[in-house]
């Protein structure tokens, strides 16, 4: 998978990519032959005057001999006065937590799904002293073998589309009753307590043709079907998320995608 600073450079002019909400680290020596294609998307809401999502890539993570992409989503949560500042940062925080660990501990970790689980607790911890939090989906991707680890914690989407069929990979979050309550993220609850449980952890392998996306909420309203017809009559991955992005504007929340095919 490569990302030219041309392609960064044409999205943030097309108001595809918002200004300071998404992170990019390391540059991919060639392009991968098994991550062929992907779209990148982060939008502000119509009801919010701040984006508090992030978008966020790490590339060629070299892991136990294998070389390795990371992708990652997160959506600021917060309580109280300037609760969109604050979870924007929360999310930005979070995000550099992560690029932290699995450039600088991965070594500390046995294996792919340690590696996950550890990043997610450092960026956990990464928040609390914070009146912040923030949800996060991330995917880490062998890019010779297709093994693929997610993490999820919080009410972001993590789908895996085969063929003519889309699987949620994660459970989100949420209070049963009420909705808006997220029983689980990254950071601090509403007493300030930061909770030893970072989320859940899933691994598969990639197929070919698979399409891989990680999705804040704002697509929430966005429904399976809408998802499938979307993937069919687009003729591209990036035109494919925006598409994504379009089909949950009248939610009104920010919307952040990210999608890549295997």
């Amino acid at each position: 998978m490569q990302l030219s600073e041309e392609q960064i450079y044409r999205l943030v002019r097309s108001n595809r990519l918002e200004k300071g909400r998404f992170f990019v680290d390391g540059k991919a020596t060639k392009p991968s032959k098994t991550l062929t294609e992907f779209g990148l998307v982060t939008v502000r809401g119509r009801t919010h005057k701040l984006n508090d999502d992030f978008l966020h890539i790490i590339h060629d993570i070299n892991f136990q001999g294998e070389t390795y992409a990371l992708l990652a989503v997160y959506d600021g949560v917060s309580l109280g006065m300037n609760r969109l500042k604050q979870g924007a940062k929360a999310s930005k925080t979070a995000a550099a937590a992560v690029n932290e660990y699995f450039r600088t501990f991965s070594s500390l970790c046995k294996s792919p799904r340690e590696l996950v689980h550890s990043a997610l607790d450092y960026a956990n911890h990464a928040l609390e002293h914070q009146t912040n939090a923030t949800t996060v989906v991330l995917a880490f991707i062998n890019e010779n073998t297709g093994a693929c680890y997610t993490g999820a914690a919080g009410d972001s989407f993590i789908f895996l589309l085969r063929g003519n069929e889309l699987q949620q990979i994660n459970k989100t979050h949420n209070h049963p009753k009420q909705r808006h309550i997220i029983t689980r993220k990254l950071g601090p609850d509403s007493r300030g307590v930061i909770k030893k449980e970072r989320g859940d952890i899933s691994s598969f392998f990639l197929q070919q043709d698979d399409l891989l996306v990680l999705a804040t909420d704002g697509i929430e309203t966005v429904s399976h079907q809408q998802i499938l017809d979307s993937s069919l009559k687009t003729d591209s991955i990036q035109n494919f998320t925006e598409k994504l992005v379009q089909l949950g504007e009248p939610k009104g929340d920010d919307r952040t995608v990210i999608a890549v095919r295997f």
